[in-house]
C-alpha cells in the first residue's frame, strides 16, 4: 500500500476480466490504495455492452464500505449460461460516487468478457463430439442435420424471425401482383379490345371501353398506393 497518498484511491484490480459462461459467478476485487486510516465508500454498478443483463449476466449494483485498515473488497456477478452458441460478449463494471476517497483515473472502469463454450451452431451433437473427437465426428455427421441446426440458429437470432416472415410475405405479395398483371393483360387483350369478347367477363364499366381501360390501369397502380 502506498502510504504517501493524501487521498485514498479506490479502483478495480484489473482493466479486463475473463470468465466462461458456465462458471456461474465472477468475483472481482476492488482495492484501496493510500493511508487506509479512515472509512471510505464507493458505489459500483454493471453496464450493458454487447452482453445484456438478463441474458448473459445478472445486473449488479451497490455500495462498498472500506473500514479503517481494509484494502480489498469483492463483488460477485452472477452469470447466465445457455445452450445457444454466441461470440465472446462483454459488459462493464463501473465505480462512482466516492465518499472520503477518489476513484482511480483509469481503473474506475473495467470490462468483463464472457467466453461462450458451446458448440457451433448448437449443442445437439455435443455428446458425440466429445466422445469421437473432431475428425471422426466430422466424418459421420450428416450434412443435412448440421445444415438444419445452422438454419435454426440463424432463425432464432434477434430480429431474424420477424424479418424472415416479412420477406416471405413481400415475396408472396409480389407473386400475387404478377398473377394480377397477367390476368389483367389477358382480360384487356381478349375481352376489352379483342374482336370476340367473352360474355362471362363483361367490361368493368358497362358499355364503355375507355372507362374500362382506365379502371384496369388503376388496378395496376393499387399495389404502389398501398
Amino acid at each position: 500500500v502506498n502510504c504517501s497518498q493524501q487521498v485514498d484511491i479506490v479502483q478495480f484490480d484489473s482493466a479486463v476480466y475473463y470468465v466462461e459462461e458456465n462458471e456461474e459467478n465472477l468475483t472481482v476485487d476492488v482495492v484501496r490504495l493510500g493511508l487506509c486510516e479512515d472509512t471510505v465508500e464507493v458505489s459500483y454498478s454493471s453496464e450493458d455492452d454487447s452482453a445484456v443483463a438478463g441474458r448473459r449476466y445478472q445486473a449488479v449494483s451497490g455500495r462498498i464500505v472500506f473500514n479503517p485498515g481494509e484494502i480489498c473488497k469483492s463483488v460477485c456477478i452472477p452469470l447466465i449460461s445457455s445452450d445457444d452458441w454466441n461470440t465472446t460478449l462483454e459488459f462493464k463494471l463501473k465505480l462512482s460516487d466516492p465518499k472520503g476517497c477518489a476513484v482511480g483515473r483509469y481503473l474506475f472502469l473495467s470490462r468483463v468478457k464472457v467466453i461462450d463454450n458451446d458448440l457451433f451452431p448448437s449443442n445437439r451433437f455435443d455428446e458425440e463430439f466429445q466422445k469421437l473427437g473432431p475428425e471422426q465426428f466430422a466424418a459421420i455427421l450428416p450434412d443435412f442435420d448440421l445444415t438444419a441446426e445452422y438454419l435454426k440458429f440463424n432463425y432464432n437470432l434477434p430480429g431474424i424471425k420477424e424479418k424472415t416472415w416479412v420477406a416471405l410475405t413481400i415475396d408472396q405479395l409480389q407473386n400475387l401482383y404478377y398473377l394480377l398483371t397477367i390476368n389483367l393483360l389477358k382480360y384487356v387483350a381478349d375481352d376489352v379490345l379483342g374482336p370476340n369478347p367473352n360474355p362471362d367477363f363483361p367490361l368493368l364499366v358497362a358499355n364503355n371501353t375507355e372507362a374500362t381501360l382506365l379502371a384496369v390501369g388503376a388496378l395496376f397502380l393499387v399495389p404502389y398506393v398501398v
